[in-house]
């Protein structure tokens, strides 16, 4: 979580007009989030929009649409160089730019104490809970047990 409140969101608007690129000729540099063979120490995670991406020694085409990373390897390695190129497909992107040196200064792990109280332990817990009627947490909790001679959360006879 760490990572993306360090990471900076971009609205792209396309430059280069549909029937230029249809034609064949190249988009404005604008347009142009990674160009085959040139550094890139950043990824991106596009939340909307479409990117057009252009992989490869054949030139594959395919479209990067919401929830695709591109250039991940940026985030293993200072010295990634794209094997593709990827520039805005439609009208308007939006993008999340997650580059390395954030990644690096992001905390490796959260804290093990949040992870104990995580939302979803503590739905496991509530539902074993309820499940086992909550025998020993309530009764000890309510120090019920005690006017009867035994101690609080102990079945049985004493």
């Amino acid at each position: 979580m760490a990572l993306v409140r360090r990471a900076s969101v971009v609205d792209h608007e396309r430059r280069t007009p549909e029937a230029e690129l249809d034609a064949g000729r190249p988009p404005e540099p604008s347009d142009v989030v990674y160009e085959r063979g040139f550094p890139a120490n950043f990824a991106t995670l596009v939340l909307s929009g479409k990117l057009s991406v252009k992989a490869g020694v054949d030139g594959f085409r395919a479209e990067a649409g919401p929830w695709t990373l591109l250039g991940a390897g940026a985030l293993r390695h200072e010295d990634f160089v794209p094997d593709f190129s990827a520039h805005v497909a439609t009208d308007s992107v939006r993008c999340v730019y997650l580059s390395h040196a954030e990644k690096s200064n992001a905390p490796r792990r959260a804290r093990k104490d949040d992870m104990r109280r995580s939302p979803s332990r503590e739905r496991r817990r509530l539902r074993r809970d309820r499940r086992v009627g909550d025998r020993r947490g309530a009764r000890s909790a309510l120090g019920l047990g005690r006017e009867l001679g035994r101690p609080a959360g102990r079945r049985g006879p004493s």
